[in-house]
């Protein structure tokens, strides 16, 4: 599928490369091969070999502290765009980043969202202290210093949540824990989706990305679906049935929020991303954005992706 727009090149600095998202996104931006792509990252992380970006065709590898803000303005000269796919651990060192890029004058910034709905209020309500709220200092600092940003809504991601068994399916031990207040379907994403979600994007006119999402957010998604369809997809994955799996039934407002008002009355900070997962199926909590996903056709990708092959692909096929 073609784009509807002639692609622009851009030249693109990503931090974060070796993580979770931001190997995505790096991958992603060197397969669209529009794009001049830069990498900054610490002088000590073991991470990033530079050999094997620059032979991935990475163009630069910029290696210095966070903290010096001449080495980051240097590494950031003649960029168009500075993506932040920090860990939830380095938020702190998108500030100086941001910064340096303002000074440098690049145009855009993608700092580190990639997660649930911020614009649903009952979902703050509930958990945006705890996961949402110290993200909002970064958009607001690169809107202050005349910087664009752009925020990445993908919610959990499938295959993370698949593979460590944060949607109540663990395909590895066989065990279903299903949330019976939670039935509704909600937009899923895989690592992969987003990054290539992301690179596409990034290749838009400049003026119809500014009219589109200039200091704004993006919604991607691979498809829709809910907890139940996940759960059946894994078994039609796994070649199994529900009779051979230990199948639970919880509810999220009497069993999930009396465990996660116990973690907290034993003094764990995170407790409250525990219901991320389960309120992301639920009615009303914003989960299901079907009529703000991206336009895909203007993207030139497909619109959706096919379920029971993702599935499939994050599962790892037919148990033995």
């Amino acid at each position: 599928m073609s784009p509807r727009f002639p692609k622009q090149p851009r030249n693109i600095a990503v931090v974060g490369a070796a993580g979770n998202i931001g190997s995505a996104i790096l991958s992603a931006l060197l397969v669209e091969d529009i794009h001049t792509v830069s990498v900054i990252t610490r002088a000590d992380s073991k991470s990033i070999k530079d050999n094997i970006l620059t032979a991935a065709g990475v163009a630069h590898v910029h290696r210095g502290s966070y903290d010096d803000a001449a080495f980051l303005e240097t590494a950031l000269q003649g960029q168009d765009v500075l993506i932040l796919a920090v860990g939830h651990g380095g938020y702190d060192a998108q500030e100086p980043l941001i910064r340096a890029a303002a000074k440098a004058g690049v145009a855009w910034v993608v700092p580190c969202e990639f997660g649930s709905d911020r614009t649903n209020e009952k979902l703050f309500a509930d958990v945006g202290t705890t996961l949402m709220a110290a993200k909002e200092k970064y958009r607001a600092l690169a809107e202050k210093l005349g910087l664009r940003w752009l925020g990445v809504v993908n919610n959990p991601w499938l295959d993370f949540c698949l593979r460590g068994g944060f949607f109540g399916v663990d395909a590895h031990q066989r065990t279903a824990t299903l949330w019976s207040d939670c039935s509704a379907k909600a937009n899923l994403a895989t690592l992969e989706r987003t990054g290539k979600s992301l690179a596409a994007l990034l290749g838009l006119p400049e003026d119809e990305l500014v009219k589109r999402y200039g200091n704004s957010w993006v919604y991607f998604s691979s498809f829709r679906a809910s907890q139940r369809d996940i759960f059946e997809g894994v078994l039609r994955a796994t070649g199994t049935t529900e009779k051979e799996w230990q199948v639970t039934h919880k509810s999220l407002n009497q069993d999930v929020r009396r465990q996660v008002a116990a973690e907290e009355a034993n003094g764990n900070p995170f407790a409250k991303a525990m219901l991320l997962f389960p309120l992301t199926f639920a009615e009303g909590y914003g989960g299901d954005y079907n009529n703000k996903v991206v336009d895909y056709e203007l993207l030139g990708m497909e619109k959706e992706e096919n379920m029971d092959e993702v599935v499939k692909k994050i599962v790892g096929g037919k148990s033995a």
